[in-house]
């Protein structure tokens, strides 16, 4: 636990969490006995348990792994995760609660989509508790962040959309100064194809500046998806903030 925390605050692009494998003829396999190592007599030869950790902890470890595997090490999360964790006593009590969640809930051994991920992790943060107005637009965000989605999942729709916020929308595309502003790469194109091209949201909170420096403001935040340049990394949508 304390090593996963250190690794973890030091914010790396990718951690993998591995487990000791005993490989024959290794020096580690002369000391099986000396240090209670029991692990798999087949490949990849992992430890099962020891003196020191029993088969039980060694379980909960690999829920741990399992957790960082799909919401942290898939880079989609970029909002969502941060904060989730940061409602807990430290990164590792957090996704050791998630995977007990996921084994309880029988989700654990099962193929779940991308969309799936989100929604279980919806209703994992609810039942933690967290204020829902929040948890969708953290979620909405990273949504939007790496697909230009046509609908909203139905676990997040019920957000009031004003008629004002689409008019400004339609005035955005239609003016031609401030597509060269955001968009002027976008130039060969009309404004209902880069309309559809991108996408902007509205947020009561300021998303991007969670993300960028892990401060939560709550104000009227709008911010534009342009999906024709991507991180190489993580696949993620390039996003500015606009004005309203």
């Amino acid at each position: 636990k304390k090593s996963f925390n250190e690794v973890y605050s030091m914010e790396p692009d990718q951690l993998q969490v591995g487990f000791l494998k005993v490989l024959k003829g290794s020096p580690i396999q002369l000391q099986e006995e000396e240090f209670g190592i029991v692990s798999q007599s087949v490949p990849p030869y992992e430890v099962l348990y020891t003196k020191w950790i029993s088969y039980e902890e060694v379980r909960e470890l690999k829920l741990v792994e399992e957790m960082v595997e799909r919401y942290y090490n898939s880079m989609q999360f970029e909002a969502a995760i941060p904060y989730l964790a940061g409602q807990f006593p430290d990164a590792f009590t957090f996704y050791n609660t998630l995977g007990n969640y996921f084994k309880r809930n029988g989700y654990i051994g099962l193929q779940q989509s991308r969309l799936q991920n989100y929604e279980i992790l919806y209703e994992f943060a609810k039942e933690q508790g967290v204020q829902e107005k929040l948890l969708k637009e953290l979620l909405i965000f990273d949504l939007y962040a790496r697909e230009n989605l046509k609908k909203e999942p139905v676990f997040l729709q019920g957000r009031e959309i004003r008629k004002q916020q689409k008019d400004w929308e339609r005035d955005f595309y239609q003016k031609e100064e401030t597509r060269e502003k955001y968009l002027p790469h976008y130039s060969e194109y009309s404004w209902k194809q880069v309309l559809r091209m991108t996408h902007i949201e509205w947020f009561s909170y300021d998303i991007p500046l969670f993300v960028q420096e892990g401060k939560l403001v709550e104000q009227e935040t709008i911010v534009l998806f342009d999906y024709s340049i991507r991180n190489p990394l993580d696949y993620q949508a390039k996003y500015l903030v606009i004005s309203g």
